[in-house]
């Protein structure tokens, strides 16, 4: 089955000019702000070409720091960044702009880069979660906040961009989380902003409360967003779905469908799907029961006793709590026994889950 790492080797050869950007190139773009720049380059630096960063980048990780990327990561992810920097089609775009935030106390995470190209157009590239708890904290908070600060940061970030190249052209993309900011970025932005962009892709991001498919400025660019979803999409179900939304296949069920390098790619384009499959249908429902049946308050309460027994036992991120000994995570559990809602909503949406897995294991039979 080819991904996008396979497409490399097929078309990596073919400039732009030959054969314009497509939502392929626009996905590996989305995974060139998950690697951590920070180490490597200043504020103040001027646009890098991108087969430079990626011999500094590879010269100055040792293998446990690659690692560090993430425990939820995509194994090709370093792989396709090594991949891109080789090639015709993309050795001459140039990484600018990198800027990477945690903060615990605002529960924000937020990373980002600006993909500039010899056109002269310029790409805002938004990082899904990382690794952090507090990355996983604010993920959630986006069901019942009216905006998280990683929200806020993707604003400012285009207004920064924008402001900087008045004259380019302006596209915004982000796999997970990052497509939720991508959109939301560009859908608080002045008119005259969103005039300059072109697209903006979510991909197998979360969508949104229902009070922000209302906001004029939603509805003045949700012509030029895309959401693509995986056909066993589970982030991607959570919460409304905006814009123009077309699903693709994937070989991986459950959480795995959500690495983009598991979706099918057929010549240059994604290949698409019918719709949801049965699991992640049963998962989004199962979803939407749940945030049904509890209002804000009572969602962040929920929100807080999860992430905060996580936190209480000294883990910063899920690799942290990986690492843990079977004590430490029975410590967790106990921590969160007295959670009636927590409990009740595990076993909503694995019963779920499971119901549609046996049903694509029987159908494959």
């Amino acid at each position: 089955m080819s991904n996008a790492l396979d497409y490399l080797e097929w078309r990596g050869d073919l400039t732009m000019e030959v054969s314009p950007f497509n939502e392929v190139d626009m996905f590996l773009c989305s995974m060139l702000s998950s690697p951590d720049y920070t180490e490597i380059t200043t504020p103040g630096d001027e646009p890098i070409k991108i087969g430079d960063l990626a011999e500094r980048y590879f010269l100055t990780h040792t293998k446990k720091k690659q690692e560090n990327i993430g425990v939820l990561q995509s194994n090709y992810l370093l792989p396709a960044f090594r991949k891109m920097a080789e090639t015709e089609r993309f050795r001459d775009i140039k990484i600018w702009k990198p800027v990477k935030r945690l903060s615990t106390e605002n529960t924000e995470q937020f990373s980002a880069v600006t993909i500039c190209f010899p056109s002269g157009s310029r790409l805002i590239s938004i990082r899904g979660t990382d690794d952090s708890i507090i990355g996983w904290k604010e993920n959630f908070q986006i069901a019942f906040k009216p905006y998280v600060a990683a929200q806020t940061d993707a604003l400012n970030y285009l207004m920064e961009v924008a402001k900087a190249c008045p004259d380019s052209n302006l596209y915004l993309c982000g796999h997970s989380k990052g497509g939720n900011l991508s959109i939301y970025g560009a859908s608080k932005a002045p008119e005259e902003v969103q005039n300059r962009i072109k697209y903006v892709i979510s991909f197998d991001g979360p969508g949104f409360q229902e009070e922000f498919l209302k906001d004029p400025g939603y509805n003045n660019i949700k012509g030029k967003i895309y959401t693509i979803l995986s056909q066993n999409s589970m982030v991607g179900t959570l919460l409304n779905r905006v814009g123009n939304v077309e699903f693709v296949k994937s070989n991986e069920f459950g959480p795995m469908a959500h690495d983009g390098f598991s979706w099918e790619v057929l010549g240059k384009e994604f290949v698409p799907a019918d719709g949801l499959s049965e699991t992640s249908i049963n998962f989004e429902n199962a979803m939407r029961e749940t945030l049904a049946g509890m209002n804000a308050q009572e969602m962040e309460e929920f929100t807080d006793s999860f992430f905060n027994a996580l936190l209480s036992s000294g883990a910063k991120t899920i690799n942290d709590v990986v690492q843990m000994t079977p004590r430490q995570k029975v410590e967790i559990l106990n921590a969160l026994s007295g959670e009636k809602k927590l409990r009740a909503f595990v076993k909503s949406v694995f019963s779920m889950m499971m119901k549609g897995f046996r049903s694509e294991i029987i159908r494959k039979i």
